[in-house]
């Protein structure tokens, strides 16, 4: 028996910790097309052309072998997913036409949408997804963790159907699906077939934008796809109809913010992205702007190298947490309080259902003498801890600058490894390279489950029975209240195992000219409905 779900009827979904601002755990190496010509990467913007002025260039142009958040959002409107998620967070069709699962929770059967066109004008059908999702159980973080977890088997059951069945029930199945970071991307399956569990080489989607070309460290370009195949729900944030008139959007690498501000006044760049909080009254007194703000957007943490090294050691972890002041670091990385909170929350208040106090207790410690306690007690020598730091995000790049002392005067080690983002992205996916890594998670709509960090895949590599069985047990229920308490039991795993430090909550920071229309500031920027006076 199966229960029918309509197709505008979504799954509730709340806004989560995804690590957006982290890398894959495949660590895709892309290599750039050479399709078309383009413009200068510098160039000044027409009246078609939007320029977008990203933190750095991304390491794979692969949105499913990676919870990046710069590749998902520079391929934001060049690959699709079955669902997607409306205004009000809830899942939504979008490559999916409906779908119905069956009263047990563990067979799904999808009916997708007709005459979808991929860029290369092939028709999308039930292989193509078939072929996607088993992929992504391959290469995704989500998807390794969820086909371990539940035993996902796909099939085509019609030109236009598929059959997913799980060995035990997972609600959140979908959302995982069709998250833009880490989720299944829908591609051609000979596309699939040529790249494996390799990088893919090939940038084609369903999407109103199709890749162009991408020279690294300059540009990445797409244009817009005139035969894209409307969705029939109304324009809702991501989902529904696309209603902007951008023809080509180029994304240019600009690491330095203070850059992308002189740029974006000057009319060289028409968004800025993740700026320093340092520049906003420049932004705000620019006649020519408008600054933006994504509140709540989420939260900086500096994760552990759990599978080998000195970080391995539970108590050096304790120690690490038990030496910083948090309010200290925010107050470093982001200059002004109007842009952070310190709570020991993984999700801000405005999401009640998630919102805890699990563990405060060790939150914002500022203890050194417990720290040498803890350092004595795990047996450290003063071996140096390598930490990976990126000035590409700045309030990540003060806050690690604030730390060490904190940290020296614990008896730690410690050696900043500042590198390029893609770098950092790059490396922290082999553990013989780094005892730690900064990067932050944003809010997103998905599900608590799909957090990437849960995973042992994830870079960081988090293995513990203990948060295995209460993920199996978070996963199991749809009852509101027993899912708080599951939740405040992972939260308070997080700060006493420290798989990594949650230093508090932050909002993010980007401006964009005001010839730009239709931009609505949320988690993963898009600019399909934006249009250029």
């Amino acid at each position: 028996m199966f229960k029918k779900v309509i197709s505008t009827l979504g799954i509730s979904a709340v806004l989560v910790g995804s690590l957006a601002g982290c890398g894959s755990s495949s660590g895709s190496n892309t290599a750039p097309s050479n399709s078309s010509s383009s413009q200068n990467s510098g160039q000044t913007s027409s009246s078609h052309t939007l320029v977008v002025a990203t933190v750095s260039d991304p390491s794979t142009l692969d949105p499913q072998a990676t919870t990046a958040n710069i590749t998902a959002d520079d391929m934001q409107g060049v690959f699709q997913w079955l669902f997607t998620f409306n205004s009000q967070y809830k899942l939504v069709p979008m490559l999916a036409k409906n779908y119905t699962v069956s009263t047990d929770g563990k067979t799904y059967v999808i009916n997708l949408r007709q005459n979808v066109l991929f860029h290369n004008m092939q028709k999308m059908t039930s292989a193509d997804v078939v072929a996607s999702i088993n992929r992504w159980t391959q290469v995704s973080p989500i998807g390794q963790s969820d086909v371990k977890t539940y035993g996902i088997q796909v099939a085509a059951t019609g030109p236009d159907t598929v059959k997913i069945t799980l060995n035990k029930p997972y609600a959140q199945l979908l959302a995982d699906l069709s998250f833009w970071y880490g989720g299944a991307a829908i591609y051609p399956a000979s596309v699939c077939k040529q790249a494996g569990t390799g990088p893919l080489t090939q940038f084609i989607g369903t999407g109103p934008y199709k890749f162009v070309k991408w020279v690294r460290g300059q540009y990445i370009e797409v244009t817009k796809f005139k035969h894209y195949s409307q969705s029939n729900l109304p324009t809702s944030l991501y989902s529904g109809q696309v209603s902007g008139n951008i023809d080509t959007i180029k994304y240019v690498p600009v690491p330095n913010p203070q850059t992308r501000v002189a740029g974006l006044i000057s009319g060289q760049y028409d968004v800025a992205e993740s700026l320093d909080p340092a520049t906003y009254q420049q932004v705000a007194s620019a006649s020519n702007v408008t600054p933006e703000m994504v509140k709540p957007f989420g939260y900086p943490i500096i994760v552990f190298n759990k599978a080998q090294g000195i970080m391995s050691n539970v108590k050096v972890r304790q120690a690490f947490l038990a030496a910083l002041n948090m309010k200290d670091l925010m107050l470093a990385a982001f200059g002004n309080p109007n842009f952070f909170d310190t709570t020991p929350s993984l999700y801000p208040p405005q999401q009640p259902q998630w919102y805890s106090t699990a563990g405060s207790s060790l939150y914002n410690q500022a203890n050194p003498q417990k720290a040498k306690q803890l350092l004595k007690a795990a047996g450290y020598n003063g071996q140096p801890i390598r930490w990976l730091v990126s000035q590409q995000y700045p309030f990540l790049y003060k806050a690690a600058q604030a730390a060490v002392p904190e940290l020296q005067q614990a008896g730690f080690n410690i050696k900043l490894d500042v590198v390029d983002w893609s770098t950092l992205v790059q490396e922290r996916n082999n553990p013989k390279l780094y005892d730690a890594f900064f990067t932050y998670n944003a809010f997103s709509p998905e599900p608590p489950i799909a957090q990437a960090w849960l995973s042992s895949k994830w870079p960081g590599f988090w293995s513990n029975s203990e948060k295995d069985k209460l993920v199996a047990e978070l996963s199991a229920t749809t009852d509101p209240a027993k899912q708080k308490q599951i939740w405040d039991q992972i939260q308070k795993l997080v700060y006493t195992d420290v798989p990594f430090v949650d230093l508090g909550q932050f909002y993010n920071f980007e401006a964009i000219s005001k010839k730009v229309t239709g931009f609505t500031p949320t988690y993963s920027p898009f600019f399909y409905d934006s249009s250029l006076n």
